[in-house]
This record gives C-alpha cells, sequence and structure tokens, in this order.
C-alpha cells in the first residue's frame, strides 16, 4: 500500500507485482489478491473448504490461466476480448486438480468437520465452472474480489 501511494519507491516490488510497471496498479489487483488470502485465512481455514478453494483458485488457477492464456491464446471470449479460451479452459482444470488434490489431503487429515468426500468432490466442479465464468466476465482489476465472493457464495 505504502508502495501503490508513493510514500516509499520500491521498483523491484513494483516490477515483480505489477504487470503495468506502474506502483498505483499495486492498490487495485494485487492488493485485493492479499486481502482476499487474509479474509479465506480468518473466515474459513479449516472450518469450510471455500477459503481453500478460494485460495487455490487464485493462486494456481488464475496463475496459470494468465501465463498460459498469453503464450498459447488465439480465440478470444466473445464477451471479453481480454480473455482466450485456452487460458479459461486452463482456469478450469488446473483450479479443479488442484482443489481436487489438496481437498483430498485436507479431508483425508480431518478438516472441515462434517463435509463427507463424496459431497465435496460431486459439488466441486460446478464450483470451478462458476469460478471460471465470473473470471472470464470480471475486469483485470477486480477479478480476485469476484472470483473469491463467487466461491464463498457457491
Amino acid at each position: 500500500v505504502l508502495n501503490g501511494i508513493g510514500l516509499i519507491n520500491n521498483k523491484y516490488l513494483v516490477n515483480t507485482v505489477s504487470r503495468s510497471g506502474h506502483s498505483n496498479e499495486l492498490l487495485k489487483g494485487p492488493l485485493y489478491y492479499g486481502i482476499v488470502h487474509v479474509l479465506a485465512t480468518i473466515l474459513f481455514w479449516l472450518q469450510h473448504p471455500a477459503g481453500l478453494i478460494s485460495c487455490l483458485i487464485l493462486c494456481i488457477g488464475d496463475g496459470f490461466a494468465d501465463v498460459i492464456g498469453r503464450r498459447y491464446g488465439v480465440s478470444r471470449l466473445p464477451w471479453n476480448k481480454r480473455k482466450t479460451y485456452v487460458g479459461s479452459s486452463t482456469f478450469f482444470l488446473s483450479s479443479l486438480l488442484i482443489c481436487a488434490l489438496y481437498g483430498y489431503i485436507f479431508l483425508h487429515f480431518g478438516c472441515f468437520p462434517g463435509l463427507v468426500a463424496t459431497q465435496f468432490f460431486s459439488y466441486l466442479p460446478l464450483v470451478i465452472f462458476v469460478c471460471t465464468l465470473t473470471e472470464s466476465l470480471t475486469g483485470d482489476d477486480i477479478d480476485n474480489l469476484t472470483v473469491f465472493t463467487a466461491a464463498v457464495i457457491m
């Protein structure tokens, strides 16, 4: 935040975290990303899978979608020309795989009391699909907030 409002000047941080190289970008997506992870941890960690799922989707799904979509995505989504079919497919598949893996581990060790594995795994693809659709509909600056909200609501 201090870097984003100009009170400190750390070019390494700006270049590492922002896409544009402008420090004010740190007050948008990267700040929301941090806020979402703190909220997910405080509100849901080990109590409900929404925290785990939302963090994994943003860390893995959104990260892979950006890298793979920029590298291999040619065909753009008709409703959002900044997103590609390859990126959205990568978002869905990588999110589904990592959430299934971590879900299995967390359930195996008794986290999420009262949640049955079949319930978790049967509902997971729908949650990931809704988050994928949400990510494809929102802009880059707020997708961290909207995807988190979609995961929590689902």
